[in-house]
Formats: structure tokens, C-alpha cells, sequence
């Protein structure tokens, strides 16, 4: 979708060079996990994949604009974070098959076609952590309702397991946390 490329090329093309912050959920899941190999969904310019870069995991930060991945490289350096652009309603994730330990996804709602397609790239044994806004940030906050969560959205899906999910409220921000294991 070359418009939404676009759009998100602007809006972090308009962005104060300052890196992001530590999204809550892996601060709080994060703690103790022996370093592995991450995919970072809707990277953005790097709020997770800097935050796991630094505790040493190997990330793979997945994002539509490549400007947000150019901020992410700058914010990175030294360390190594590789970057994928990609418009996830058409990439094909069969050629990374097993690859990640863990996938995260933070300020995203993924389709369930893409939660599915992420089935793929687990290995046996993967975690996939997902934190996204929930209706009550929506009637909160005025927060666009069609990128806010409905209640147990995600509890049951076909390929993965649902072992963790809270309604939280973050600094004003009203969140959905996920964990699942890969079936």
C-alpha cells in the first residue's frame, strides 16, 4: 500500500530526532529471558528493537516506512539492529520460517491474517508479545476506534495459544497485552 508507505514516511519524516521510549509491556515481560533472536512487527523507529538491541538479542525490526528504519539505524549505532521494509497485508513470510525465538508488536493492531502468517516464522517454542490500545483508550483518549482492540479480540486464535492477556492503563494510555506460544 503505497499511501499508508507515504503517509507514515511523513509522519516520521516530521519527527524530532530523539529516540523513542521503552514501551511498558517489554519492561515488564522482558525481565530475566536468556537473549534470542527477535522480530520486531511495525518497528516503527525502534521503541522495542532498541530496548531488546541493548539487552543483547538479535532483532529483526519489520516496518512499511523506511524512513522510521533510517531513524531506527541512527538510533542503533553501535549496536546492530537489521531492518526489513515491508507492507505486511502482502509480504511473503515463508522465507523467514522458524527464524524468530520471540515476535513483538507494540501501538499495532495486526490483522488476524498476520497473526496467522506469524505462525510461520516462529520456532518451536516462540513467544509472541503483543501491547495495543483497547476501546477505553478510544472513549478515554478520542483515539481512532478502528485501531483499538474489542475486548478478548485475540484470546483464541488458530495457530498460536493465548498465555497472557490484561487490560492495562500505562501513563494515561489504556492497553490489551498479549502473550501467546506457537501451537
Amino acid at each position: 500500500m503505497q499511501e499508508d508507505r507515504q503517509r507514515w514516511n511523513k509522519r516520521f519524516s516530521d519527527k524530532p530526532m530523539r529516540a523513542p521510549g521503552v514501551p511498558g509491556f517489554l519492561a515488564e515481560q522482558f525481565v530475566g529471558l536468556e537473549p534470542s533472536r527477535v522480530l520486531d512487527v511495525a518497528s516503527g523507529d525502534g521503541a522495542a528493537s532498541l530496548f531488546l538491541a541493548e539487552r543483547g538479542f538479535d532483532v529483526t525490526a519489520a516496518d512499511i516506512s523506511e524512513v522510521a528504519l533510517q531513524r531506527l539505524q541512527r538510533f542503533a549505532e553501535p549496536r546492530v539492529v537489521h531492518t526489513l521494509c515491508v507492507d505486511f497485508d502482502e509480504y511473503d513470510w515463508s522465507a523467514h520460517a522458524g527464524r524468530y525465538d520471540h515476535i513483538v508488536m507494540a501501538h499495532f493492531k495486526p490483522s488476524l491474517e498476520l497473526l496467522d502468517s506469524l505462525a510461520l516464522v516462529a520456532a518451536p517454542g516462540s513467544r509472541l508479545w503483543l501491547s495495543t490500545f483497547n476501546l477505553q483508550h478510544h472513549e478515554v483518549n478520542g483515539f481512532s476506534r478502528r485501531f483499538c482492540l474489542l475486548p478478548d479480540e485475540f484470546v483464541s486464535l488458530p495457530r498460536w495459544s493465548c498465555v497472557l492477556h490484561q487490560s492495562v492503563e500505562r501513563g494515561g494510555d489504556f492497553m490489551d497485552d498479549y502473550c501467546f506460544e506457537v501451537r
